[in-house]
């Protein structure tokens, strides 16, 4: 079973992997995580399983190798100036347990979600992938998967919340990718994710997005965060020197997984 599954094409199989993680992960064992535990308790224990069953899907079906290193000491100085500067904003807003609380959610999204994203879908898109156009499209497309990913939370928000969150995530996803394309290591774009959900729930407690509504400003700030996102990203890839563009794609391709599916991709 597992041997056909790699002879599928590579989009396929990452489709089958977030669908399989969607309603296995994000909606059955959340529910019952949520019903025998609950507080920060069950989220911890349902984003741990889910990490459990992400670990899983890699290792038995799709055998995408997730490039993991050090990050370079001046990228983890920014990220530290960035994690003070955003307590220091919220500082008059939160309270001991709400800073706590948004670490956790910060450190769960992070170590589930970019593993998954990028780790996965990104890198297998764009390892698989061939053409000229291919680091564009497998960005593209895993930060487009990305944002649908974010249809589940209807379970605990509107409908007017969750579109403008999955505009904003699809611009994140392009930067996201970015980060990992640009620096070679997974940790990058963690770090950056945590630092967005932590700096969310530190301002806005998680909930923000309940009684969201639609109108011309709430859709017109989406899709300018969804610019400024998008933008830095495919700046931080072009920026890249071009002796170093492919590095990430470099430490794919020499991780000795074998390549059973292949896509042409222009």
């Amino acid at each position: 079973m597992f041997a056909k599954f790699r002879q599928l094409p590579v989009l396929v199989q990452v489709i089958i992997i977030l669908l399989i993680d969607a309603l296995v992960g994000e909606i059955a064992i959340s529910h019952i995580a949520a019903h025998f535990l609950s507080g920060t308790l069950g989220i911890t224990v349902y984003k741990l399983l889910v990490l459990a069953l992400i670990l899983a899907l890699n290792a038995f079906l799709l055998h995408q190798h997730i490039a993991l290193g050090r990050l370079q000491w001046l990228t983890a100085i920014i990220l530290l100036v960035i994690l003070l500067a955003e307590t220091g904003l919220a500082v008059h807003h939160i309270t001991l347990r709400h800073y706590g609380y948004a670490v956790l959610i910060g450190v769960l999204a992070a170590i589930t979600e970019e593993p998954l994203f990028r780790g996965m879908a990104f890198g297998a898109l764009l390892q698989h992938w061939q053409g000229k156009h291919r680091v564009r499209n497998a960005v593209l497309v895993s930060s487009l998967f990305f944002s649908l990913f974010h249809l589940v939370n209807l379970a605990n928000q509107n409908l007017a919340g969750t579109v403008n969150q999955m505009i904003q995530v699809f611009g994140m996803g392009i930067l996201l990718a970015a980060l990992y394309l640009r620096s070679g290591t997974l940790l990058a774009p963690m770090a950056l994710h945590f630092f967005v959900d932590f700096s969310g729930v530190l301002l806005h407690h998680g909930g923000v997005l309940h009684n969201a509504r639609f109108s011309v400003t709430t859709m017109s700030v989406a899709i300018i965060f969804y610019l400024i996102y998008a933008g830095i990203g495919l700046w931080v890839i072009k920026a890249q020197p071009a002796a170093h563009r492919n590095q990430l794609l470099a430490k794919l391709q020499q991780s000795g997984i074998p390549e059973d599916a292949h896509d042409s991709q222009n």
